[in-house]
Order: C-alpha cells, then sequence, then structure tokens
C-alpha cells in the first residue's frame, strides 16, 4: 500500500493521483428522479447541482487530507455539466462536457 507521506530517496513526496468520477445518482438529499433531470428539474435540478458540487468538495478535501497530490473530478452526470465550476474545489482538475467517448472515466490513464 503507498503511503503519501513517505518520502522518495530524493526527499521528494511520493505522488498520489485521485479520479473522482461523480454522478448525481447516489449524491445524500436526491431521492427523486426529477431532482437529476436537467431538463424538467427546474429549481429541483438547480438545488442537486449544488449538493453533487458540495459532495465533490468533500471529497477533494478527504484526498487532500489522505495525501493526495492530484486530483481529477469527472462529471459524470447525464450531459457532464451538471457540477458548478466556480464552486469546485481549487485544488482539483474539473472534467466536464462532451464528447466524452469514455464516458465516467474518460481520462482515466495508468499512472
Amino acid at each position: 500500500m503507498l503511503n503519501p507521506s513517505s518520502s522518495s530517496p530524493s526527499g521528494e513526496r511520493a505522488r498520489l493521483k485521485v479520479y473522482i468520477s461523480i454522478d448525481m445518482e447516489g449524491i445524500g438529499g436526491i431521492v427523486r428522479e426529477v431532482e437529476t433531470d436537467p431538463t424538467k428539474g427546474g429549481e429541483a435540478y438547480q438545488q442537486s447541482r449544488h449538493l453533487m458540487t458540495h459532495e465533490g468538495n468533500a471529497a477533494i478535501e478527504g484526498c487532500l487530507k489522505g495525501g493526495a497530490t492530484e486530483i481529477v473530478i469527472a462529471d459524470s452526470h447525464w450531459n457532464f455539466d451538471n457540477l458548478i465550476p466556480e464552486e469546485v474545489h481549487e485544488a482539483a482538475t474539473l472534467l466536464r462536457g462532451t464528447p466524452r467517448s469514455l464516458s465516467m472515466v474518460q481520462d482515466l490513464d495508468a499512472s
């Protein structure tokens, strides 16, 4: 298991990259299908966007506390533009929009 606080022989901290794929279904407080629908959800959908963004930020904070050195958060709901960009934690890189041929795992690599 990688210990993120360990150092390499050169004294540098080990890299720990994290990829978060976040979808609206499963977010705390979202209980009805209409709340996840950008075309029919209205104000309920807008509130769900905020809930999704806040949960994503909580995950990012946890990753940072765990020693993450690089974090990508991929908006993986519906048309991939639900997270509120100006509210996403600044430590993460936001992946959103289309085209995304690999959908929820676009830009995930072996590194």
